[in-house]
């Protein structure tokens, strides 16, 4: 009679994940994930997780001469800022621009800078091509109609940075109500102390400045 031999179940555990099949460009994957775990990090002011998140973006993306995720990252990075109203140049995108350029980021990079043609909104993320056609042509309605629409938040933000002076009171508190609900504490705070600077009442901006000096101490 033939004994069956019984493997402990971690062993094939080990054995299992041994001959799970890998893809060849999981660099590529792993470039991405730590990109959006980045921003994720970033809003959240978890800068540990930030750091870690923008070493293993870099390294993962670094792994291959194409350098579509390593781009893909500084322009994120730079949008990111932009979205929390900070200034940023996108100094680390241009460098790697100025070796290898890629349609749909150049015309990203063209929206974050006020340069965008029409020609090239095509080339856009597909989300934002309603809010470009409205910021070319100027229809202030139109363009809080767009960003109220974008979806993530992250990209809401970013529409919302490019277009300060068409914004209204309703949408930057539905933008500061939706960072609170994630617990993006950088996004609200910035946009708090940008209402707190460009609203009338007077009620509003003293409590928002008591916010936010509850929120930074």
């Amino acid at each position: 009679m033939t004994t069956r031999l019984l493997l402990p179940p971690l062993l094939l555990l080990i054995i299992a994940g041994c001959t799970t099949p890998q893809h060849e460009d999981s660099w590529r994957y792993e470039a991405a994930a730590a990109t959006k775990a980045y921003g994720e990090h970033y809003l959240k002011e978890d800068w540990v997780l930030v750091e870690s998140e923008s070493i293993q973006a870099v390294r993962s993306a670094k792994q291959s001469a194409d350098l579509m995720p390593l781009a893909r990252f500084y322009l994120s990075r730079c949008a990111l800022h932009r979205a929390v109203l900070l200034e940023d140049d996108c100094r680390d995108y241009l460098e790697t621009a100025a070796v290898e350029r890629y349609d749909e980021l150049d015309a990203y990079y063209a929206m974050l800078e006020g340069s965008l043609t029409d020609r090239r909104v095509s080339d856009l993320p597909y989300h934002y091509r309603d809010f470009a056609r409205a910021t070319l042509k100027g229809d202030g309605a139109r363009i809080r109609d767009t960003i109220a629409a974008l979806k993530p938040l992250q990209s809401q933000m970013v529409a919302a940075s490019l277009s300060l002076e068409h914004l209204d009171e309703p949408l930057i508190e539905a933008i500061i109500d939706e960072a609170s609900r994630l617990g993006y504490r950088r996004a609200v705070i910035a946009w708090m102390r940008y209402l707190e600077g460009v609203t009338a009442d007077t009620a509003k901006r003293e409590k928002l400045r008591d916010t936010l000096k509850l929120l930074e101490e």
